[in-house]
């Protein structure tokens, strides 16, 4: 289960890293921010060790502080809820504007459930399914190759401007076969030959019990007392169903 709680931490800077790449504007936001989180920090320490820094210091960083928290607005839409973070947007939201949303899911929202005291998460930890460590890697292989390619962009002004860039992505397609993503490469995938297999449609439902049925295998003809009879051997797919349709968070 740490795998999944750190894939929280690696989406988000993923997309932040991406965002901040494609947004310069907003660098200087993100890094003035910093004095806010500074002031927490030397504030936790002074008050739980009884420590501090130079008076002059501590009161630079506070002032430079509450300037930039005035900074922050309340909602347009709602009135109430105040900026607590350097971006007004919410993850999902900075995660579309990247191209990162569709992971949002499995790299934002299940592993806030394993960090937090939530009842689903400590539930699936008392189980005895093991966390679905094929979709953890595979996200966890596909921000990496996000972050490669970001610097490659910002750098170099191509996404491919290195040949084991583009092997890195032959060696995932590989590896996984299927992609949710062309890693926003568009045209230059095809110039550098590479082909995206998007995701074929789901069989059946992930989520929800399927209802219960009984298929037919294979007939098998048998001579009796010189007569051939047919028999029919079927097996109940229950057992099959506990393991396969099960969806990769425990679902039933």
């Amino acid at each position: 289960m740490g795998a999944i709680k750190l894939l929280r931490g690696l989406f988000e800077g993923t997309v932040t890293l991406k965002y901040l790449a494609d947004n310069k504007g907003e660098v200087d936001a993100f890094l003035k921010y910093d004095a806010v989180d500074w002031d927490a920090i030397l504030s936790g320490i002074k008050k739980r060790f009884n420590m501090t820094g130079k008076p002059d210091a501590m009161k630079h960083v506070h002032d430079v502080a509450t300037e930039v928290k005035k900074q922050f607005k309340r909602c347009k839409e709602c009135g109430m809820r105040q900026q607590n973070s350097w971006s007004p947007l919410n993850s999902v939201a900075m995660a579309e504007k990247v191209g990162l949303g569709y992971l949002h899911f499995e790299c934002f929202v299940v592993p806030s459930k394993f960090i937090h005291p939530t009842y689903f998460g400590a539930s699936q930890v008392s189980k005895a399914h093991p966390a679905p460590l094929e979709n953890i890697l595979k996200a966890t292989h596909i921000l990496t190759l996000e972050t490669v390619l970001a610097h490659q962009r910002y750098f170099h002004g191509d996404p491919l401007a290195t040949p084991a860039v583009t092997d890195a992505i032959q060696a995932f397609l590989k590896t996984w076969k299927y992609s949710e993503t062309d890693f926003g490469l568009g045209k230059d995938a095809a110039r550098a030959g590479i082909t995206f297999m998007p995701l074929p449609p789901p069989e059946r439902p992930v989520i929800g019990r399927p209802q219960q049925k009984t298929t037919a295998a294979k007939c098998v003809l048998k001579k009796r007392d010189n007569k051939s009879e047919r028999l029919h051997r079927t097996k109940n797919d229950d057992s099959r169903r506990s393991s396969d349709s099960r969806c990769s968070y425990g679902c039933v």
